[in-house]
Order: structure tokens, then C-alpha cells, then sequence
């Protein structure tokens, strides 16, 4: 006579170690990466179906947070090599745009990657901060939001080229140590352009430089403002033609316009301010630092 099949109650019950889905923050976050540009089984195999009577909630587990990745995204921008996968003598497959600066043997495949089996390791070698930018490829008008991971020492921001001008860059973030960071990037493109090139723009690395890796672009709704940069003394954001100021401490505030003109110096005290400006691009220094923030005002 056969056997009959072992009953799912006489199965091994798992203990905590391998319990049914691991909370890891960080690894479930390269899986939805993994989810989102490659494909769904990578998330799949991230979850233990061994236990029969718990199968239907973890494939419905798995189905909400798919289909919620989708909805959150009106557009996913196709970004060609974005997981710096693709290599060629050297240099990754669609990048190292015309606006690039940085030393072509400063760019490396790394093999610390993020998702996936390379990141691009930028290393600046230069005197003044060095761009590394996209190949060029047309964007709509309107709002996008570019989202990465990086880390290592050094600084990182982002802006875009527009064919004929630069937009203006986001503030510097500053890394250090061996945990992955993400990092998002809310521009707003004014027209249709034929050609844009997405810029990394870093400063005062150490040797090792910085790794980027995982890169996805999304349209993304107006902001009321954009989210707001911190730097040494402050916190800053635009909105409706005021800059809304959070000053961490007493300090001086300046506002200059394009051509070095002093408009305003405020002797800021801890908490908030706002000060009503006509649109335009200015350039804010505090403390009289060396290092002035651009600031567009719509």
C-alpha cells in the first residue's frame, strides 16, 4: 500500500531564526529594487513558503507590497544601465556624458554593490568637485524624483544638464562608513528637452571615493516645497516665492543676486523665518563662509 502524504501538521515546525518573513530593513529594500527593475522572483525567494498553512498570506503579502511599489508612481523613467551592470573599457555603458569632468580612470567598477554585481565608484582626483553625468536623453516637462544609493567618504549632490545651461544643484550630502544610503533628488523640468544629462557632482573624497548604485527615475507630484536642505547652521526650503528659513542657532544670513549684489543680512536668531522674494536665482552665504548655496525662487 502507498504511503500517504505526510499531513502539513506533522511537518518540522521552523523555530524563530527562520521564522516565515525576516524584517530586514536594509535587504528588504534591495529586494524591492530587485522587484521593481528586474523581476518579481527575486522577491518571491525572499520569502520562506515551508509552512503550507501560512502559503496564502505570504503570496498575499507579497502581491499588497508589489502592486503598492506600483501605485506609488504616476511614470518609472527607463534609465539605460542604471544598475551599472554593463561595462566598456573602463567605463560604465551610457554614461560619462558630455558634462562629465571627472578623470575617465577616477570612474571603477566595484564590485560592493548595492543590488546586483557591480556599483560605480567616483573618486575625486581634481582640484574643484568633479561631475560624472548620464548620456543625454529627453525628459517632459515636469516634476521627477531621481533615487539612488551611495557610500564611502566624501560629498555627493546631483543636478541636470539642459542642453545649453545647468539646473541648480542640491545641496551637498555628506558620507562616511560602510552603510548604503539613499538618496532622492526632486527636480523640476520647466519644458519638453531633447536632451538631458543626470549629474553626480562629488567633493573631497577619500581614496576610496564614493559608490552609487541602484539608480531609478520617477515623475513625481508638485511638492508644496521642496524638501528642505540642511547645512551647517540651518535648514532651508522655497515655496511660493518665500525662502522659509530653520536656523539650528544664532546666526548671519546673506542673499546676494547673480551678480554679487548684496539684497539682504539678517542676523538670524534660533527658529523660523521667512523671507518673501521675487522669483529669480540668489546666492546665499552664512557666516560669511566660503561656500554659497544657490537658491531658485519660482
Amino acid at each position: 500500500m502507498n504511503s500517504q502524504p505526510e499531513s502539513p501538521r506533522n511537518l518540522p515546525m521552523q523555530d524563530e531564526a527562520s521564522s516565515l518573513v525576516k524584517f530586514d530593513a536594509e535587504e528588504c529594500s534591495k529586494q524591492l529594487y530587485n522587484l521593481k527593475t528586474k523581476t518579481m522572483k527575486h522577491f518571491f525567494s525572499y520569502v520562506n513558503l515551508c509552512q503550507p498553512s501560512d502559503c496564502r498570506k505570504s503570496v498575499a503579502l507579497c502581491l499588497l507590497m508589489f502592486f503598492a511599489c506600483l501605485s506609488l508612481r504616476a511614470e518609472v523613467i527607463t534609465l539605460e544601465n542604471a544598475d551599472f551592470e554593463q561595462w566598456n573599457d573602463s567605463i560604465p555603458v551610457a554614461w560619462y556624458g558630455e558634462t562629465s569632468n571627472i578623470d575617465s580612470s577616477a570612474v571603477v567598477p566595484s564590485e560592493d554593490a548595492y543590488a546586483g554585481k557591480y556599483a560605480c565608484r567616483l573618486i575625486k582626483t581634481q582640484k574643484t568637485h568633479a561631475r560624472f553625468s548620464s548620456h543625454a536623453f529627453p525628459l517632459k516637462a515636469g516634476y521627477y524624483q531621481l533615487s539612488y544609493y551611495a557610500k564611502g567618504e566624501g560629498d555627493i549632490r546631483n543636478s541636470y544638464y539642459k542642453g545649453s545651461s545647468y539646473d541648480a544643484y542640491s545641496e551637498y550630502v555628506s558620507l562616511s562608513g560602510n552603510e548604503w544610503k539613499k538618496i532622492d533628488y526632486v527636480f523640476q523640468v520647466k519644458s519638453d528637452l531633447k536632451a538631458v544629462e543626470l549629474i553626480f557632482s562629488v567633493a573631497s573624497t577619500s581614496k576610496e571615493g564614493i559608490l552609487i548604485d541602484a539608480l531609478s527615475l520617477q515623475t513625481t507630484e508638485k511638492p508644496d516645497a521642496l524638501e528642505a536642505v540642511s547645512m551647517q547652521h540651518l535648514a532651508f526650503a522655497t515655496q511660493d516665492g518665500k525662502l522659509l528659513v530653520e536656523a539650528y542657532q544664532p546666526c548671519r544670513l546673506q542673499l546676494y543676486d547673480v551678480l554679487g549684489k548684496l539684497l539682504v543680512q539678517e542676523e538670524l536668531q534660533q527658529g523660523s523665518t521667512s523671507f518673501d522674494l521675487e522669483g529669480g536665482v540668489y546666492l546665499m552665504r552664512v557666516n560669511e563662509s566660503e561656500m554659497v548655496q544657490k537658491i531658485n525662487i519660482h
